[in-house]
This record gives C-alpha cells, sequence and structure tokens, in this order.
C-alpha cells in the first residue's frame, strides 16, 4: 500500500546555534516513529534569516534526502508557510516550531486523528483543560488568554489556542485556504487569521491539548507582538465584514 506523505514545515529566523541540532532530533523521532507508515518531508522553511541559517539548511538538505530548504527575503513566518506549502505538497501537511515546544510524540497523535478522517485541521492548544504547559510565565499566559478570549469574542471563534505553533493539516482543507489569497496576513499573526479563515469556511479544528514546555530561546518579542495581533485583529474583522 502506498504511503501517505507528510510534509512538516518548520519556519525558522536566525536559528544557526540551534538549526542543525533540532533538525536531527525531528528526523530520528520521524525514523523511530513515522517512516514505516509515512513518506515524510521535512521543509525548512528560511524567512530573512540573515546569519548562517541558510547555509546549515542547505547542509542538512544534502545531508538527508527528505530534508528540503526554501528561503523568502522578508521576515514573515506566514509568508515562509505559505510558500512551503505551495511548493512542496502532502496529503497531510503540518508544521511545529524548532524549539519544539510541543512534545513530538503528539505528531503521531494528530495523524491518527487525521487519519481517521475526524477533522480536518488539528491545532495545538496550550489552553485546554487536559494540556500540561512547563516553565511558562504569567505574563506571557496572561496574554495568550486575553488574545483568544478576544479572538472568541470578536470572530466567535471556538478554537481555543490560535497562536500555538503547532497545526496539522488535510490537503483538501489546506488547498481551499490557499485558494484566492483566502489567508492574507504574512506574520505571526497568521496562525490565528488561518483558524479564523477555516471557521467561516466550515471547516473542522480540534483543539488538541499539548504538552507544552515554553523555550527560554524564544525570540517572541510580546509586546510588540501584540500591537502587531489587534491590528491585524482589526484588518481581518473589516475584511470579513466587507465580504459577508
Amino acid at each position: 500500500m502506498k504511503k501517505k506523505s507528510l510534509i512538516i514545515t518548520i519556519p525558522v529566523l536566525n536559528e544557526e546555534i540551534s538549526l542543525v541540532k533540532q533538525i536531527n532530533v525531528l528526523l530520528d523521532y520521524i525514523s523511530k516513529n513515522l517512516k514505516e507508515k509515512y513518506s515524510v518531508s521535512v521543509v525548512i522553511a528560511n524567512n530573512g534569516s540573515n546569519d548562517l541559517t541558510q547555509d546549515l539548511g542547505k547542509m542538512l538538505s544534502k545531508q538527508h534526502d527528505n530534508v528540503y530548504i526554501i528561503s523568502t527575503a522578508e521576515k514573515g513566518v506566514g509568508s515562509a508557510l505559505k510558500k512551503s506549502w505551495q511548493e512542496y505538497p502532502g496529503d497531510i501537511q503540518g508544521y511545529m516550531d524548532l524549539d519544539f515546544s510541543t512534545d513530538l510524540n503528539h505528531i503521531s497523535e494528530t495523524l491518527t486523528i487525521l487519519d481517521n478522517n475526524e477533522v480536518d485541521i488539528v491545532n495545538g492548544s496550550r489552553l485546554s483543560k487536559a494540556s500540561r504547559v512547563h516553565k511558562r510565565n504569567i505574563v506571557r499566559t496572561l496574554i495568550s488568554i486575553v488574545f483568544n478570549k478576544i479572538i472568541s469574542f470578536v470572530f466567535n471563534a471556538k478554537f481555543k489556542d490560535g497562536m500555538c505553533g503547532f497545526k496539522f493539516f488535510q490537503k483538501k482543507s489546506l488547498e481551499s485556504l490557499l485558494m484566492n489569497n483566502s489567508v492574507q496576513c504574512n506574520g505571526w499573526f497568521f496562525a490565528t487569521e488561518f483558524l479564523v479563515i477555516a471557521e467561516n469556511k466550515g471547516f473542522t479544528i480540534l483543539d488538541l491539548p499539548i504538552n507544552w514546555t515554553d523555550s527560554s530561546s524564544s525570540k517572541v518579542r510580546i509586546f510588540q507582538l501584540s500591537l502587531e495581533y489587534l491590528k491585524e485583529i482589526y484588518i481581518l474583522k473589516r475584511r470579513l465584514r466587507y465580504f459577508s
């Protein structure tokens, strides 16, 4: 029986210190847990790095026949993910952060759900009651809760954690969401906009409780990001109102 193709995209920005180690950790997990059932490719999606990230990604792609690298000139996780998904389509697509704050074992759990066609999208959630979150400071936790409450109120969204960097999709749902430039944000808000548009299109989303360990190496500037989110929420609300 032909194996399903699984594409795991890892968006990166100036990750020369940890890239090689972390990609090898992921490849080891794939070899031990996924390769018997899936044809798995890893796409390193470089978005505007100005260090050795691009060179190290190229080195990894030469060392491993299932590792690829794409690059966008401008910074923006959304633009990097869209380019990856367009250039490397698969039966199941997903992405996660390079620090693997989300336990890698959730990949296998997610694939079982998608294989059974239970939902269109699996969304990692740090805010579900069954989730286990470690080493996350109170400021980040509160801001995450507040913004997700705003998203729920403004868009009547049912998903709990739009910002989490762990999402996997059925091919049909991803193709529909990429058509006609439905998801327009190229920055961090892309992850949340993606889910809002998906719900508007009638796709089913499962909030997966996850085991999350906050990374001390995170580059996210939380207050600057908060302002960006508020701006993008306003833009998306106006756009959806216009087309409703």
